[in-house]
């Protein structure tokens, strides 16, 4: 786990991210889930040239977090995002992208803590304004072909439940167009104007286990509500117990632990050569044509992946009471501090907007 100061940073990244694709998904009403993936490894990738007006960028996280605990850890925040080929996503995968997140703590000694990793397949899906209409409400459907639903079903049983999951794109603040529904009544019962709910209030980016024709049916689920993105990634490093948690909870897989399916999504995140076997002959059985190019899928043709890579010496820090350098925050972050103008951007939409470079209404580049 991280130190609690460094709760607001991270968030402050990650809900960044979430604003500055969802901004994108509310002004086209059509995207496509390709071009707004692509986006999405675009803003978590720290190799590439940086994203285009986000408002808190990776270099920013790492500045930030270097300032509140000092000099002389050992930090490390790497991301890394990778190209893909959508063959692959259908044949293998059935994910638009793959997330691993590892984290080390190099002053543990004790070795069934020190490191752990988490890994995840998420099948994206945007949101659309109906055809028959051009404002945002609960009908902006998603969809899917007619193979897929069976296609997850079969990846399910080799990767768990959890390690395929749906990642719905919405606009910002899709959750206060759902008035009435379940989940709203428990956020605007815990307030909407700091902590947690703030997460739930602004989220365009939602985790669900289930595929929901719409915004409605997403938000409609009473016995799995959907999960904010930027949550459950917060909820890897920081105990959020005490703030509602997440509704999703992860699967932390540490060194030396067993478990079959876990250790499955790891071996075909990274394309081991049997678990892409096996991942492929469970999609294609008896398509003789398709056996064929299995070859090709260990050469250059990864699916697209982001990997976050976090070590930090927690044991050495909480020892040494950093008080000095960095105090600690309130037990919740501070999301209306770091949220955008809301009343700045609005103001923006009504004189036209501005879409990140590349953006058209057609689409995304």
């Amino acid at each position: 786990m991280l130190p609690r100061v460094l709760l607001n940073p991270v968030y402050r990244f990650l809900a960044s991210v979430d604003r500055y694709i969802s901004y994108e998904v509310e002004a086209l009403k059509r995207a496509s889930e390709n071009g707004v993936t692509d986006r999405l490894l675009w803003c978590l990738n720290e190799n590439g040239k940086p994203a285009t007006n986000i408002e808190f960028s990776i270099n920013d996280l790492k500045r930030e977090v270097r300032k509140r605990v000092g000099e002389g850890f050992p930090i490390g925040v790497e991301f890394k995002a990778e190209s893909y080929s959508q063959n692959y996503e259908g044949d293998v995968s059935q994910a638009d992208y793959g997330l691993s997140i590892s984290f080390s703590d190099p002053s543990q000694t004790d070795l069934a803590i020190k490191k752990w990793s988490a890994t995840y397949f998420m099948q994206s899906k945007v949101a659309k304004v109906p055809s028959s209409s051009n404002e945002w409400d609960l009908r902006a459907a998603f969809t899917r072909t007619s193979g897929q639903p069976d296609a997850i079903d079969r990846l399910r049983s080799l990767v768990g439940s959890r390690g395929l999951l749906y990642h719905l794109y919405c606009p910002s603040g899709a959750l206060q167009l759902a008035s009435g529904s379940e989940l709203l009544k428990r956020i605007e019962a815990m307030g909407t104007n700091e902590g947690v709910p703030s997460v739930y209030w602004r989220s365009g980016f939602w985790l669900a286990h289930a595929f929901p024709t719409n915004m409605k049916a997403l938000f409609a689920n009473r016995s799995h509500h959907p999960t904010p993105w930027s949550l459950f990634i917060l909820s890897h490093f920081f105990n959020l117990q005490a703030l509602g948690g997440s509704n999703i909870e992860p699967e932390r897989f540490y060194e030396g632990q067993k478990n079959k399916e876990i250790q499955f999504r790891e071996d075909l995140f990274k394309r081991d050569r049997d678990a892409v076997e096996s991942a492929f002959r469970v999609q294609i059985q008896n398509d003789e044509q398709k056996k064929e190019i299995l070859e090709s899928y260990f050469e250059a043709q990864p699916h697209r992946t982001v990997s976050m890579d976090i070590s930090f010496p927690t044991y050495d820090y909480d020892r040494s009471m950093q008080t000095d350098i960095a105090p600690e925050d309130k037990d919740v972050p501070e999301f209306e501090r770091e949220a955008e103008n809301e009343h700045e951007r609005h103001e923006s939409e009504d004189n036209g907007g501005d879409l990140s470079k590349g953006m058209t209404p057609g689409g995304t580049g």
